[in-house]
């Protein structure tokens, strides 16, 4: 399917290409082979690639940045969303305590440092 679509094609070699940059060993490496993806994407002609290696190239290093505090906000990001949850789910009571019992049982739960709230 995909050698009849060339544009979806390039599209997903690129997307595995620009994955393997966090496989890399060290930085350098891991430069080079983004400005290769970058180089690679820019040249495929297709303007929604060409817009993507832009926005990439113009934050290379802070994504390189990575490799000097190998860290993401995954988790982060997770309990916020289930705070966002339970708040739309609780839509209209006013017990701010017993929310906050429940965002530290969601804490609590997952191992996590118990923040005061």
């Amino acid at each position: 399917m995909l050698a009849l679509n060339t544009p979806l094609s390039a599209a997903c070699i690129l997307k595995e290409d620009l994955r393997r940059i966090w496989e890399q060993k060290s930085k350098g490496t891991a430069k080079t082979a983004l400005r290769n993806w970058i180089e690679r994407a820019g040249s495929t002609g297709n303007e929604h690639l060409i817009k993507l290696a832009n926005t990439i190239e113009n934050h290379a290093e802070d994504i390189l940045n990575w490799y000097n505090f190998p860290i993401n906000s995954g988790r982060i990001e997770g309990i916020n969303n289930k705070i966002k949850v339970m708040k739309r789910r609780a839509y209209g009571y006013n017990d701010l305590d017993f929310f906050k019992l429940l965002i530290m049982a969601i804490l609590s739960s997952r191992d996590i440092m118990v923040f005061r709230l």
